[in-house]
């Protein structure tokens, strides 16, 4: 039941992706061979600012840290259900640089 949940957000979410990055790269090419009429032009820039804003959040959700999240909670959600410790990284240690005496 949770795959088909899963699975059916993923193909929501690449349907939602292309409509967003197809509508943001067409404003575009409207905008190189059609002008905007003046009475719609505040229209229009609301209209492709949201477009744009869209389009950063797909970019920041598909290859920032929203997707790692993302994967790390999966991760400790299936070793919750193994019943597995969880991996426990500790910070680097840290190396003292003496300076060479003359």
């Amino acid at each position: 039941m949770e795959a088909d949940r899963d699975a059916l957000m993923r193909r929501v979410a690449a349907a939602l992706a292309v409509v967003v990055v197809l509508g943001f790269f067409s404003v575009f090419v409207m905008l190189a061979f059609f002008e905007v009429p003046a009475s719609n032009k505040d229209t229009f820039t609301q209209m492709s600012g949201a477009l744009i804003l869209a389009f950063g959040g797909l970019m920041g959700y598909l290859y920032g840290s929203t997707k790692n999240s993302e994967a790390k909670d999966r991760a400790l959600a299936a070793q919750a259900t193994n019943g597995t410790q969880p991996l426990v990284v500790s910070p680097p240690a840290t190396v003292e640089v003496k300076k060479a005496s003359k």
